[in-house]
């Protein structure tokens, strides 16, 4: 093996010792989220990132902070301050917080989205008592009940 940086080891991306690394990384990133009240999913190619998935799956799973900021320790990462792109961490659609862990000079990194807790998740209200009756109308209307 070359000492090059693995971008350029083989063409588009695509980088076998990489995606081996993220491999060998799961298991402990797994057990991290596990022991936090976490279950963790995988999607995405594993050519460039590693996109992980993490669904609060105990009554007392930790705070999406508490749980990024192990799973960074866990990969010997660092987690991308974000200061020109905006705040870290970036909140995504449905209240998916996402973090960018970076893991060397090689351009590794882990792409981490956690999905809210129940007790995080802030429901919309109706203004007035009205609000609340167009509310069961239309769900109503939607259910067909």
């Amino acid at each position: 093996m070359t000492n090059q940086p693995l971008d350029r080891l083989a063409p588009d991306g695509y980088v076998a010792e990489r995606m081996t690394y993220y491999a060998a990384l799961y298991p402990r990133l797994r057990e991290v989220a596990r022991q936090r009240g976490y279950a963790l999913a995988l999607h995405g190619s594993l050519k460039k990132d590693l996109d992980v998935l993490a669904a609060p799956w105990t009554e007392d799973a930790t705070d999406a902070w508490t749980l990024a900021h192990a799973l960074c320790e866990a990969a010997s990462g660092m987690i991308e301050p974000r200061t020109d792109a905006g705040q870290s961490p970036m909140v995504k659609p449905h209240g998916r917080l996402s973090w960018t862990i970076h893991l060397g000079r090689d351009g590794g990194y882990i792409d981490l989205s956690v999905m809210p807790r129940d007790r995080d998740v802030i429901a919309p209200r109706p203004a007035s008592p009205g609000g609340w009756r167009t509310l069961f109308r239309t769900l109503r209307a939607w259910t067909g009940l």
